[in-house]
């Protein structure tokens, strides 16, 4: 009997050691994007969308009406806890494990405390429109189970969104004051429309510089780089660190993305080691000429084909860019907002040529000729223009009212003759009719003897 009872303590005291091992927190309540929301349910989410969690967890609870208290850690508290969310579903969780994870460092509980953990993820922009799953996991390190709470995530992707992906600057870092910095951006179209119509803008706002670069088109899920864009630093620009914002336009500039970098400016011969024989410094261009797109495709006699052409004054002073373009015996030709640009220094315009196909212009590819005119110096631009063939009009009765036509004037001509006639015979016929009556007063007038 005295066995069976210390056996029987025994079993009781590992039932409690163990419930002991397993006490973790109560979650009161898990709130996402500051809604309260149940084990299980289901969230409509969007790419990029940060979702803020916020866990509210209790020692113990207190129903005052019932006047029960429960205990969820034991008399020596719970020990070591640690809250973790993570999003599972993304194919790419290893490169960007830092936007999908958030946890809090291992606290301590007991009595009748109350903690509240706040933590953030990220949805990804590239993940895959449909479903994933949000967890908040509450667990510590003796406990066997963990508590789980998930989440479905239902993601729907924008219509338009062209996120940055890079930033780069080629070999110009650091600046000297008075240099020229040149940068290309890398973007993507992630949205569930192809763009048409994307200015990338490069700048330095302190020192009130701006570049920009237009981009024709570029598909959903396709990626492109732009050219180089030059800005040119103030000589008088004071050494130290500056920020580059870059801002995308899309979906007719309504929508607008940014990015910042960081730059150091240096003054103009901080760079130079004093060489023994100082080398001058190498003088990059004055004048930089970009035309975007040199092949287009117009239709014979409808609309035409539009060719920006990208001018950059680069150099010290202001100056003034003509740009000419042979007649040619094809197309009209025309510009906007005109053929003459003053340009301040490092100050960037656009000349859109228009070009428009006439009705006979012959099907098939076409060049010309673009010059830009600076001072003494000139660029020459070659262009494409291929033409196409109009589609033919719609059948119209052409026919049919030749026909008619020709008809009336027929029948006009038959009216006409018989008119004549009937004339001619009515003339007859009333000569014929005088001579009878002279006749008829002659003889009534003769005497006989």
């Amino acid at each position: 009997m005295k066995k069976l009872g210390i056996g029987l303590m025994m079993v009781v005291m590992s039932i409690l050691l163990a419930s002991l091992a397993t006490a973790l927190p109560y979650v009161d309540y898990v709130k996402i994007n500051g809604d309260v929301h149940q084990n299980g349910d289901d969230l409509i989410v969007k790419r990029g969308e940060v979702l803020n969690i916020h866990v509210r967890l209790l020692a113990q609870s207190v129903d005052s009406q019932a006047g029960v208290n429960t205990t969820y850690c034991p008399s020596s508290g719970c020990k070591d806890v640690e809250v973790e969310s993570k999003i599972f579903g993304y194919e790419y969780n290893d490169y960007r494990d830092e936007e999908l994870v958030d946890n809090v460092q291992p606290f301590n509980m007991g009595g009748s405390d109350v903690k509240y953990v706040d933590l953030k993820v990220t949805v990804p922009n590239d993940i895959t429109t449909g479903q994933a799953k949000l967890r908040v996991m509450v667990g510590d390190r003796n406990s066997d189970t963990v508590q789980t709470y998930n989440f479905q995530l239902r993601i729907e992707g924008e219509s338009h969104s062209i996120r940055i992906n890079d930033v780069n600057f080629h070999d110009s870092t650091p600046v000297k004051a008075g240099g020229i910095l040149i940068s290309s951006v890398r973007i993507e179209n992630i949205g569930g429309n192809d763009e048409n119509g994307i200015k990338v803008i490069v700048s330095i706002p302190t020192l009130g510089v701006s570049n920009s670069y237009y981009m024709d088109n570029l598909d959903t899920n396709d990626e492109a780089d732009t050219e180089d864009i030059w800005l040119r630093v103030p000589r008088e620009a004071t050494p130290g660190n500056y920020d580059v914002e870059v801002e995308v336009q899309y979906d007719r500039y309504h929508e607008k993305v940014y990015a910042t970098r960081t730059i150091k400016v240096v003054a103009a011969d901080s760079l130079v080691n004093q060489p023994a024989i100082q080398q001058p410094p190498q003088k990059g261009p004055e004048n930089i000429i970009s035309v975007e797109g040199v092949m287009k495709e117009v239709t014979a006699g409808q609309g035409g084909a539009i060719y920006p052409i990208t001018l950059t004054n680069a150099g010290t002073s202001a100056k003034t860019y003509t740009i000419s373009v042979t007649p040619l015996d094809w197309a009209t030709v025309t510009f906007s907002p005109g053929n003459v640009v003053l340009l301040n220094t490092g100050e960037t315009k656009t000349v859109y040529v228009y070009v428009a196909a006439l009705p006979n212009a012959a099907v098939g590819a076409h060049t010309f000729m673009a010059t830009v005119t600076v001072g003494s110096e000139s660029k020459q631009l070659t262009m494409a223009t291929l033409v196409k063939e109009a589609p033919a009009p719609p059948p119209t009765n052409t026919g049919s009212w030749t026909s008619l036509k020709t008809g009336l004037q027929i029948g006009l001509a038959v009216l006409v003759i018989v008119l004549i006639i009937v004339g001619i015979v009515v003339g007859i016929n009333r000569s014929k009719k005088q001579d009878n009556e002279e006749g008829k007063d002659n003889s009534e007038s003769e005497t006989y003897y």
